[in-house]
């Protein structure tokens, strides 16, 4: 199997390739680098358009931890993603694996969680940022406490309009 993965995959065979390394990664720690390389491979791959798999790939990551730190370059590039939810994921998880490296990864939340004014007058591109840090970091309960400043301040906004949907 790890010779295998050395090769070029056809784009058909994102999912396998995915199964592949998450599975590499779990039995053999020996390989886990060559998963690891396969994962940030994914997260790049321009053959597919589901983000659904470019999230289930970050959360393999998360899932490996600090022993995937040579993925949070590629994680921090994803911040960047034009899908917010990718963008969002990706922070988290680069976060997770090395929260001490992650500082781009801890200002794209902080900068999605500030609201300097009304959230009637946010841009769709602000919000549709802001709602998706909110659901990663619902499922992320250990990270929204350090987020909690900035939660509040958006719970204390007098429109709430973006919350109610959140």
């Amino acid at each position: 199997v790890a010779r295998r993965l050395e090769e070029p995959f056809q784009p058909a065979t994102f999912i396998l390739r995915l199964e592949l390394a998450k599975t590499l990664v779990s039995i053999d720690a020996e390989k886990l680098q060559l998963g690891v390389n396969e994962l940030v491979n994914l997260l790049h791959e321009r053959e597919t358009n589901s983000w659904n798999l470019r999230i289930d790939a970050i959360r393999a990551l998360g899932r490996i931890g600090s022993r995937a730190k040579s993925a949070v370059p590629a994680l921090i590039g994803l911040t960047k993603d034009k899908r917010p939810r990718i963008a969002a994921f990706a922070a988290v998880t680069a976060i997770q694996i090395d929260p001490m490296v992650s500082d781009e990864a801890w200002a794209f939340l902080r900068e999605s969680l500030t609201v300097d004014h009304p959230a009637d007058h946010l841009q769709d591109e602000q919000e549709q940022r802001l709602r998706a840090c909110i659901r990663v970091l619902e499922t992320q309960k250990d990270m929204a406490l350090a987020f909690l400043p900035e939660l509040i301040a958006l719970i204390n906004d007098p429109t709430g309009d973006y919350l109610s949907e959140a």
